[in-house]
């Protein structure tokens, strides 16, 4: 895996592709966020702003919602609708907006925090957009030391049985025993994090910039580092943390506008022990029970519960079309994939920027179904019939070469690939972050198509 400050052939071309690439500055709409007036966001073909007339933290589940609101016309008042969301301009995946979308700045060769922090905007932008979820394979983790640091605040703590709350004062200084890094985040996500430590570990939300701790008016700041802390010990790579204070704090009504407005400065602090040599990950999602990846813009749970993988219950989808199914006793799944995130799969005791997988996505060398190539995807439907009628696909495979990528393609893939010996067998990394698109390890294990 690459490591931070490198100045390689790879770094190069992420840099050279990420200033190439028109990001939008705005978030992509999803129906279940809260919006805030005033704010921008990107949906489909068009760029909107949400209107003044809609309540701050209000969730709307349609793009074309409307109010009806009394306003005076010529003299006369009269009932009218309103849109929510304001059209401002139309939009093309990847297109230059003036003001609306920006660029990488190529200030040196060498693959630094800023270069990583903003690959880190531009997956997050393609994951909500595209809808294809690479996260896994990135460490929101960014080799950047708070330099000076004292934040105290109070956290209240309810006991289970008795019901009382104590309160608790903490403290996240810089010291001569600890260190203390700062991680972009986002606000409405999970973070799982995996570090080898005896000790102890500690982790709060707050808003960072320039090498100083952001202050917001009316010191709203407060309220997230008092709902977001957390103390773990003896954590390990093996069993990550899977950190849900912030999506709670996100979704519970506290979430005011002008914290979402410095969502560009949010950080989760992580003080550890200096005597630490452990890897740092922090991928963004949970991927706490095996390193569980889900269908883009579908969540793994339905009713509580969890399905796990090959070391542990295992349910099969009955239906290659679908992506969701029922178990013999009712409960409801959504079809989830499963394979081991390589930034978690063992300490090397230096924190990766990425997994090797991710590189292949970048670069545009996995057959997925945003892939411009339509002979690509031919390849594939012709090469998994021939797999059928050879009898080294245990499913049915329709004749027809359509060139569209579909769910039912990404389930048969998957399959071939997590039930391939030499994938469960090899210890190398084209085992990990396999997600049920053709990566090159994928296409190996599915074989060449051999014209007849």
């Amino acid at each position: 895996m690459l490591n931070f400050n490198n100045n390689n052939i790879i770094t190069g071309e992420i840099k050279q592709f990420l200033k190439e690439f028109n990001l939008p500055k705005c978030r992509v709409w999803r129906p279940e966020l809260p919006v805030f007036s005033g704010c921008l966001y990107v949906y489909g073909s068009g760029i909107y702003r949400v209107s003044n007339i809609v309540t701050d933290g209000t969730v709307l589940d349609d793009i074309d919602t409307t109010y009806t609101v009394q306003e005076e016309v010529d003299g006369v008042i009269k009932t009218v609708e309103k849109r929510a969301f304001e059209f401002v301009c139309s939009y093309k995946y990847g297109e230059d907006l003036l003001n609306i979308t920006k660029n990488l700045i190529i200030n040196g060769l060498y693959y630094d925090s800023y270069t990583h922090k903003y690959l880190g905007e531009y997956l997050r932008f393609y994951k909500d957009y595209v809808g294809i979820d690479l996260m896994s394979m990135y460490n929101c983790y960014c080799d950047e030391m708070v330099k000076s640091m004292a934040l105290k605040f109070k956290v209240s703590t309810k006991d289970s049985t008795t019901q009382e709350i104590t309160t608790k004062d903490i403290e996240m200084i810089n010291s001569s025993e600890s260190v203390i890094y700062a991680v972009p985040v986002r606000f409405f996500e999970d973070y799982t994090i995996g570090i080898d430590c005896s000790g102890t570990v500690e982790i709060v939300a707050g808003f960072y910039d320039n090498g100083k701790i952001v202050s917001l008016p009316g010191k709203e700041e407060e309220n997230v580092y008092t709902k977001t802390y957390i103390r773990e010990s003896n954590t390990r790579m093996s069993r990550p943390v899977l950190y849900s204070k912030l999506k709670d704090f996100s979704f519970s009504g506290s979430l005011t506008k002008t914290l979402y407005q410095h969502e560009h400065v949010l950080k989760l602090f992580i003080k550890v022990p200096t005597t630490l040599r452990s890897s740092i990950t922090v991928l963004e999602g949970d991927f706490s029970e095996f390193g569980e990846l889900n269908f883009p813009d579908v969540e793994h749970k339905v009713d509580g519960r969890m399905c796990l993988n090959d070391k542990g219950l295992s349910f099969r989808v009955p239906t290659l079309e679908l992506n969701n199914y029922e178990t013999p006793d009712g409960a409801k799944f959504e079809k989830t994939y499963y394979s081991m995130p390589q930034l978690l799969s063992y300490n090397t005791y230096v924190s990766h920027p990425f997994a090797d997988r991710l590189i292949e996505y970048i670069f545009g060398n996995v057959i997925k179904d945003d892939d411009e190539i339509r002979d690509d995807v031919v390849r594939i439907q012709k090469r998994l019939l021939q797999r059928y009628l050879e009898g080294k696909l245990g499913m049915r495979y329709p004749s027809g070469h359509s060139g569209v990528w579909d769910t039912k393609l990404r389930n048969i893939c998957y399959e071939i690939v997590r039930n391939g010996s030499s994938m469960i067998n090899s210890r190398s990394g084209s085992r990990y972050d396999q997600i049920g698109y053709v990566d090159k390890d994928a296409e190996k294990i599915i074989g060449d198509y051999k014209e007849a």
